[in-house]
Formats: structure tokens, sequence, C-alpha cells
């Protein structure tokens, strides 16, 4: 099954049980990793694992944010 990158404005489509694209991935910061890693083997689709995957895709999307605006300043 495949799915779209969930990063706003991001149209790589990602294949398997993968969350993102790679190129967002190793955007995410390690600890974030780590906690979706985590929480997909202990507790696949638990309200944990969901929060994980949720913080990541929010980590990169802030890191896009947080650079637009430097580069405005």
């Amino acid at each position: 099954m495949t799915h779209k990158c969930p990063v706003t404005d991001c149209k790589a489509i990602v294949g398997g049980a993968r969350l993102m694209c790679p190129t967002h991935w190793y955007m995410v910061p390690g600890k974030l990793q780590n906690a979706v890693y985590h929480w997909n083997r202990q507790a696949p689709r638990s309200e944990h694992h969901f929060a994980a995957m949720l913080a990541a895709v929010d980590a990169v999307n802030a890191s896009y944010h947080t650079h637009s605006t430097r580069e405005r300043n």
C-alpha cells in the first residue's frame, strides 16, 4: 500500500509502512525517530504511536516554516 508523504506540499509517494519520504524522514530529530520506531514496535496504531508520528511530521513542517521566516528577515 502506498500513500502521499504527509509533509506539507510534498508530493512524494511513500511505499510500505514508511511514515514519510526519505528526504523528510532524515529531517526528523533522532529522538522523534526513536519514538516512532519504539511505539511502532510496542503498540502500533495506539494513541502513543499516532502522537509520535504527528510530532515527527510537525517537526519537519516547523523546520520549513522557521527556515522561510529566517529568509524573509
